[in-house]
């Protein structure tokens, strides 16, 4: 079983390395860190609902629950900035 995805900063549309991505579930907990292009990636060793967090400082901490995992899953993380209530930021 796999849970994988991208972390984005929805302020600038960029891709967010160095977010912490955490699983819990039916095999207890795993976590990874999304990479250089914002992709993360999590091998589970059981099927089920697994809630899904994500969190880098300075952004608000995301969540999903409930995600029914059989065998891939592929989730997309908006992260936004503390503070910031709006969309994008243009120059």
């Amino acid at each position: 079983m796999l849970i994988e995805g991208q972390v984005w900063d929805v302020h600038t549309g960029c891709p967010l390395a160095g977010a912490e991505v955490s699983c819990t579930g039916p095999g207890g907990r795993v976590r990874a860190m999304s990479d250089g292009k914002g992709y993360f990636r999590l091998r589970l060793m059981d099927a089920g609902p697994w809630q899904v967090n994500v969190h880098r400082a300075p952004y608000r901490e995301e969540s999903i629950g409930g995600v029914l995992v059989r065998d891939k899953v592929f989730l997309t993380f908006d992260l936004q900035m503390e503070g910031l209530e709006d969309g994008p930021v243009t120059a």
